[in-house]
Parts: structure tokens; sequence; C-alpha cells
């Protein structure tokens, strides 16, 4: 499963288990004489979105402190995984720190959008996506070049 919030990628072992998301449609319920009802339903209404997992690694304290500052901001980042699309905004995250290169983390996002946040959040979502992807042919072709200079020298 790929996971992105915001600027982070979630990979290896950072990679939850599960996403735990949902929620509920807002009801009002009126109750009349004789026992009848009359419900109305008014809307989703959003569960958090949480998850957890282990950041692993030389980048963990780094990838830890990239969450910490995406809670402390309450920005609105976008949050992609599998084929879902959110708009979030980080309200709670705890690392664990057991070693500069092991923390377990969890993270709670509040949803403001269930549509990616329109235009420009979609726009954001796109933008990191080609990024990613970008990322990956470089370090490739960096690799490869590495391999084709050793092996014609």
């Amino acid at each position: 499963m790929a996971l992105v919030l915001g600027s982070i990628t979630f990979t290896d072992y950072s990679i939850p288990e599960k996403v735990t998301f949902g929620g509920r449609q807002t009801l009002s319920v009126h109750k009349l004489l004789g026992g009848d009802r009359v419900v109305d339903a008014m809307g989703a209404d959003e569960s958090d979105i949480t998850w957890s997992g282990r950041f692993q690694g030389a980048n963990a304290t780094g990838l830890a402190r990239q969450l910490d500052a995406l809670r402390q901001s309450g920005t609105q980042v976008p949050l992609i995984f599998g084929s879902n699309f959110y708009l979030v905004v980080v309200s709670e995250s705890k690392c664990d720190y057991e070693r500069f290169y092991q923390i377990p983390y969890s993270v709670t996002c509040t949803v403001v959008s269930t549509s990616g946040g329109g235009g420009g959040a979609l726009g954001a979502v796109v933008s990191t996506l080609d990024d990613l992807v970008n990322g990956d042919m470089a370090s490739v072709a960096t690799d490869l070049g590495s391999f084709a200079s050793g092996v014609f020298d």
C-alpha cells in the first residue's frame, strides 16, 4: 500500500498494516406520539483517520520531526492511501524515540474534505505523486550510470 501525507511518503517499515477511516451519518430523529419516528439524514460526518507504524533507518528522526511539524503547523494537506484521496489536518502525532534509527509513531488526521479538496489540493496530490515518480526515475538513472561506469572502466 502506498501512503502519502503532505510531503511525507511512508515506505518500508513506516507503511502501516491498516488505516482506519469511515464515519457516521448525522441524523435528526423526531419522536412522534404513538412511537412513530421521522428520521432526517443530515449528511456524512467523517471520523478521524488513524494509523501507526515505525520509522526505521538513518532518516527515522527526520521523518518523525517532519510528521510532528505537520501537526504543529495545522496546515491542510493531501492524504493518499490506496485509491483514497482526502484533504486533512494532522490533529495528533505521537513518536516513541527508541533509537535514532527506530521510532514507532501514530497519526490522527481530521478530515477536511473527502474529495481531495478540489483543484488546489488535487493539484498538490498530483504534484506529490509526480515528484515521487521523478525521484524514483532519477535514482534509477544514477544507479544505472554508476553501474555503467564500473562496467566500462
